[in-house]
């Protein structure tokens, strides 16, 4: 006499079940769950907030339900490499934003702002080809710079960012390369 579930339709319920379920599965372990990421920053472009080495977490969901915001500590797929490289920037103007560059200084809606994250000052000596941002932000892009102005290449070099290119913001860095175990949140 066989037991109760060594029947064949008990399996066939078993796999109806498993079937069913694998969605909801799939929505819990890919968009709920699964929502930081981890990255190691390989350069100073934001010294001092964040060094080379540091190893941070990033919300990539954020930028599913929220409109980027001046401050934001962003990750980004590069607007030049195909290949899918990440960056990671301060997002300075958003879509609207009258942004220009002007004295070693960033001026947003015509007021100076203030950076006390920002190193070096705000020009656009270390490109060869003049790209002047200077103008208002379009519909569904962003102005990043790294916080230290004099190491990086960001959209004094390639421009606007398509908000569609930002995966993820950071939120904490969780080890330092000069300092071990820390817990520092970057905050804006």
């Amino acid at each position: 006499q066989l037991k109760r579930y060594n029947r064949w339709y008990y399996y066939i319920a078993v796999l109806l079940l498993v079937l069913a379920l694998y969605p909801v599965y799939n929505f819990l372990a890919f968009r709920v769950i699964n929502t930081t990421r981890a990255f190691s920053v390989r350069t100073p472009s934001m010294m001092h907030t964040i060094l080379r080495g540091d190893n941070l977490v990033a919300d990539m969901s954020y930028y599913r339900n929220n409109k980027p915001g001046r401050g934001d500590i962003v990750v980004y797929l590069s607007p030049v490499d195909a290949g899918g490289k990440t960056h990671i920037h301060r997002c300075v103007a958003v879509e609207g934003d009258f942004f220009e560059i002007k004295d070693g200084s960033v001026f947003v809606n015509g007021k100076k702002s203030v950076e006390p994250y920002a190193w070096g000052e705000t020009d656009y000596s270390m490109f060869k080809k003049n790209n002047s941002l200077t103008g208002i932000v379009p519909a569904g892009h962003v102005v990043i710079l790294g916080d230290n102005r004099r190491n990086c290449m960001d959209s004094r070099y390639y421009g606007y960012l398509p908000v569609d290119k930002l995966i993820g913001r950071a939120l904490y860095i969780y080890y330092s390369g000069e300092k071990g175990f820390t817990a520092k949140y970057l905050d804006r």
